[in-house]
């Protein structure tokens, strides 16, 4: 009797521990593989399987992280900062970190309020940078993310929102990158404001600042600061998940400050630079950055289940992927249900054969998927539909 290729015993028995076990994308794959490709160590879990070209299978998995609680610097918006010292401000391109405002803010600012910035104190102010609350109108209450040039000309783009909430932590990234200029991210969202400016911070012996105006003794920042990172490289040029664990040094890291001392008044950089910052004032609280979130990975496996790729999608918000459907052009789709702190949605992602992220929807169904109904017509339309506890229903795009 003929025997049955090996794909297809293979594609059973995944079929079979999805549906009925929920296997662990990690030990199929390989944990240590897994892990070095896909950034996390939390519980990771089989959704979906599609077979492929050449016997193999593109596996969906649910990615889940979990929270840390760490240490962070809280700063009393009238005398605390962070003195970094003199060098570790000079020839930045992607400057992030973590914020809390202890008060709302708002369009309503009198002054300007820094988050981390170098001033010059000369009357062309060159090679002055900041991450900074704006007071002036249109602008007010944005982030402004400014770098100034040599001959002291302001090159600044804004946040597209001017409304920060008290005691919510935000993420910010601002990126000088050579290809597409200034960038600015806002929890791993690009914003809409950009400048052509592509070169990074100047060299200069001015102090750069966490919490307050640069060497200035003005515009402080009252609320909480983590993480912040310094690097010589363009680290984000796209959307992103922002870090919620500690930051780590990489090989384009100039200064990387966890604030995770237990005492003391001394700011360690973690980099081999050592340039290590000097705390005025600012007291230690123990916080988490993020809450708990799930989003998801693709794996690729050849005929024998040996890991090809593997890739991980990272959309703001919190996704439990559902199911997994390969499209006519040799594409996939993804949907699943979608949270945030607005509510829940339902999502849909079209990725390309090569894995890479086409297109991104939302729709709202009001409630969980029970069970998805996905299917493509023959001009390659999508429908996209759930079956939920009210009835059968369908909302379509």
């Amino acid at each position: 009797m003929k025997k049955k290729p090996i794909i297809l015993h293979l594609r059973i028995f995944t079929q079979l521990l999805i549906l009925f076990a929920g296997f662990n994308c990690q030990t199929l794959s390989s944990q240590n593989t897994f892990q070095r490709t896909i950034g996390t160590t939390g519980n990771e879990n089989g959704v979906g399987v599609i077979q492929v070209a050449n016997g193999n299978l593109v596996v969906l998995c649910k990615v889940s992280e979990q929270s840390s609680t760490n240490k962070v610097l809280s700063f009393n918006g009238t005398t605390d900062y962070v003195d970094l010292g003199v060098l570790a401000g000079n020839q930045i391109r992607t400057i992030e970190l973590w914020f809390k405002p202890a008060e709302r803010i708002d369009g309503s600012i009198p002054d300007f309020i820094g988050l981390v910035a170098r001033n010059n104190g000369t009357t062309v102010n060159q090679h002055e940078f900041d991450i900074s609350f704006r007071p002036i109108y249109p602008n007010n209450g944005k982030l402004e993310f400014r770098i100034e040039d040599a001959n002291g000309n302001p090159h600044q783009i804004f946040s597209d929102m001017n409304t920060w909430n008290a005691s919510q932590w935000y993420h910010v990234a601002g990126v000088s990158d050579t290809a597409n200029g200034m960038m600015l991210f806002v929890d791993g969202v690009k914003q809409s404001d950009v400048d052509s400016y592509n070169l990074p911070t100047g060299s200069i012996n001015k102090i750069t600042s966490v919490g307050r105006w640069g060497d200035q003794d003005i515009r402080h920042f009252k609320g909480c600061i983590d993480e912040v990172r310094f690097s010589s490289e363009t680290v984000y040029t796209a959307n992103f998940e922002p870090p919620c664990q500690d930051l780590h040094v990489t090989g384009s890291t100039i200064g990387l400050w966890n604030f995770n001392e237990n005492s003391g008044n001394t700011a360690f950089d973690m980099t081999s630079n050592s340039f290590n910052g000097t705390i005025h004032g600012a007291s230690r609280e123990q916080a988490s950055l993020c809450n708990d979130y799930n989003d998801f990975a693709l794996l690729l496996l050849d005929s024998e289940g040996s890991i090809i790729s593997a890739k991980r999608f990272y959309i703001t918000g919190n996704q439990e992927p559902i199911d997994i459907l390969k499209t006519m052009d040799n594409g996939f789709i993804i949907v699943g249900d979608h949270y945030t702190a607005s509510g829940r949605q339902n999502f849909i992602v079209k990725l390309d054969q090569d894995l890479e992220m086409v297109w991104t929807k939302l729709v709202s169904f009001d409630q969980d998927i029970a069970f998805p109904l996905v299917r493509e017509d023959q001009f390659g339309n999508i429908y996209f539909g759930t079956d939920c506890k009210n009835g059968l229903y369908y909302d379509f795009i």
